[in-house]
């Protein structure tokens, strides 16, 4: 359940901003991690720099992932993160596989750290049948499809009809 608990949502652009507005319809407290932390995301009941993201993580009972692969974002998840969160605590990445340290994750999975991850962007796509991935106990992994939606293919249709191309 999300009602009553707190969500650390790493990374408020488009996609975290849409994350951390569904978050506060279900009831559930919201913190947004940018670069500097400078700039209050609207809905967020906080708003901290990527400097403070372990101490956020301490806080949190979930953690979105929604960043970008970009300068600066490599391995922002990292040992020291994951350690911060509270037991039982649950990691979604639906940003870029790069932007979460993967031995840091499946060792926090591996020693009951973490309660589960679920992981939606791999840095093979798709991933390897023999990846050891899917045999790591609570990870859930999905084929990089949470950008998809219901009418997706009539948006992306719309868009491309009013689009004019110079």
């Amino acid at each position: 359940m999300l009602s009553g608990s707190t969500v650390l949502v790493v990374g408020a652009g488009r996609i975290g901003r849409a994350v951390i507005r569904r978050l506060g319809a279900l009831g559930a407290r919201s913190i947004a991690v940018t670069r500097a932390g400078q700039v209050r995301v609207p809905g967020a009941d906080r708003t901290v720099g990527a400097d403070r993201l372990a101490e956020a993580a301490a806080d949190a009972d979930h953690v979105v992932c929604c960043l970008p692969a970009t300068g600066g974002t490599r391995h922002l998840v990292d040992a020291a993160v994951l350690a911060a969160l509270p037991p039982g605590a649950v990691l979604v990445d639906v940003g870029r596989a790069v932007t979460v340290d993967d031995e840091a994750l499946h060792e926090a999975l591996g020693t009951g750290a973490l309660r589960g991850a679920f992981l939606d962007v791999h840095h093979t796509e798709p991933l390897p049948e023999d990846d050891p991935r899917w045999r790591t106990p609570g990870l859930v992994i999905s084929p990089h499809c949470a950008f998809a939606f219901p009418g997706e293919p009539a948006a992306v249709a719309q868009t491309f009809r009013t689009t004019s191309v110079t």
